[in-house]
Formats: structure tokens, sequence, C-alpha cells
């Protein structure tokens, strides 16, 4: 059997798959509720806390860190320091709450260098996976920490992950953004995406996701890191969409900034306008 005729039938497949998922949730006993339910249910939930991220413009701009339920997409040129900025991320929240890392970018002894600098807790606290790069076996390993109380995890990055059965980047683009922007809404967690910038589209300045697909509509948080082309030590970040605080911005940083003070959880606020 040829390889084309291999690939051709996994696709049918992973939409064979999807299609049985989708009517397995719907049968005849299921009731929709009414929005005065809804409102009752969510309001008596516990409420949930912002994952303050120790980067102290990036917390003031997201008003507190990153709410429980957000798909973020990260992306930027090419050693534009994205692998550094989720680092340092992860870093700071593994300070107060355990994280997943799933890193398919940096061989075992290089990133081993980055946690020079890290304490005990920070080293117990973040989880690593460099193996399982299928789209399914995230997916599972996911749920799977946040049945144990993880709420965060980050993909280094999606060029890495792996979708059998789908050769069309198009669709293996909106595939996975799919299935990822879904598990935080199901799951309350909240999941960072590095992501990259096509080529075309950075020489013509416009910031697009590479591969385009429905990557930025699945977005939640779409975040771009560029490099400053006067001074090397610098770097811009551009919020291009803000689905929680309905913001966009752009914020100039330095490398240094990415080393922020030491950061208790914050409880979760009502944001004022």
């Amino acid at each position: 059997m040829s390889a084309e005729l291999k690939a051709d039938i996994r696709k049918k497949i992973a939409k064979l798959e999807t299609y049985l998922r989708e009517l397995e949730d719907i049968d005849g006993s299921i009731e929709l509720e009414n929005a005065k339910a809804v409102v009752e249910r969510v309001s008596a939930k516990p409420k949930l806390p912002k994952f303050a991220t120790g980067i102290r413009f990036l917390d003031d701009r997201m008003h507190g860190g990153f709410e429980a339920g957000s798909f973020v997409n990260v992306a930027g040129e090419n050693f534009a320091g994205k692998t550094e900025l989720i680092l340092a991320i992860l870093g700071n929240i593994a300070k107060y709450s355990p994280v997943v890392f799933f890193s398919f970018e940096m061989y075992e002894n290089l990133l081993t260098k980055r946690f020079e600098k890290w304490d005990d807790t920070q080293l117990a606290n973040l989880l690593i996976d460099q193996k399982h790069r299928e789209l399914d076996a995230i997916t599972s390993i996911i749920r799977a920490y946040a049945k144990k109380g993880v709420r965060f995890f980050a993909i280094d990055s999606r060029m890495k992950i792996e979708v059998p059965g789908i050769s069309e980047q198009y669709e293996r683009n909106s595939r996975i953004s799919a299935e990822l922007s879904k598990l935080t809404q199901e799951l309350g967690i909240v999941l960072l995406l590095i992501n990259q910038i096509a080529e075309s589209d950075q020489r013509n300045k416009r910031l697009a996701l590479k591969g385009s697909g429905d990557q930025a509509y699945d977005s939640d948080v779409l975040l771009f890191v560029l490099k400053d082309k006067d001074d090397d030590s610098k770097r811009i970040m551009v919020c291009e969409k803000d689905r929680i605080n309905g913001k966009r911005w752009i914020q100039d940083y330095t490398m240094a900034d990415l080393t922020g003070p030491d950061y208790e959880v914050v409880e979760y606020q009502e944001r004022t306008a």
C-alpha cells in the first residue's frame, strides 16, 4: 500500500471519528438549559483565580493575568524570544502552581540550561513532555493532568504538532486550534501555544498566524512578539486580540522585563470599565 493511499485512509478515519464523537454527544434525552439556569449555576461556582505571569506589564495589560478557560496564541518572528517568554511565564507560575510544558523545539540538554536559576519549587512544579507530538496524545495528557488539578499548559510549538491523516496545512491548523480551544473551555484551563508569523506577512508588515486556518478565530488572546529593528535587546509585544478584556495594545519591553517580582495567585476580581 502506497504512502499516499495510507495518508488518504488516515484522513478519512480522522473525519469519521470526529463525526462519531459529535453524534455520540447528541441523543433524544438532551435537555438544554435556559439562561436563568445557566446564570444561577455559574454564580454558584467558586470564583476562579487568574494566573499572574510575574511579568509586570503583561499582568497589568491582562488585568491580573490570564483567566481560566483561555486559549492563547503567542506568535512571532524567528529568534524574537517566544520560548524565553513562555519559559519566563511558566517559571513564575510554577512558584505557586503546577504547570505542564510540551517542549518539542529544544533538546533536553539545552532546555535544562534554562533552569539554572530556578528554585526547587519551580523545578518540581514544571512537568515536561518531549515525546508525545500527536494531537490526540497531547489532548489526552492535558485531560489527564487537568483531572489532577493542573490548570496551566504550554506547547512549544504548533509547528511540531502531528495530526495523522491530514496532509493539508490549512485543515491541520484548523483541527489543532479547534481541539485546543475546545479543551480550554471544557476544562477551564489556560493553554499557551507558540506559533509563527508567515514570512510573507513579515515582509508586508502584516501580523497573521502562519498557515492561516481558523487559528486566530479560535484564540481568546493573540499576542505577537517582534524584534526592535534598531535595538537587539528590545522587543515589541502586540496584542491583536483579547476576547477577555476586549482591548488591543502594543508594549515595548526588554528581555530583562521577563524576570518579574514574586507573585502569589491573584484571586479573580470583576473587571471594571
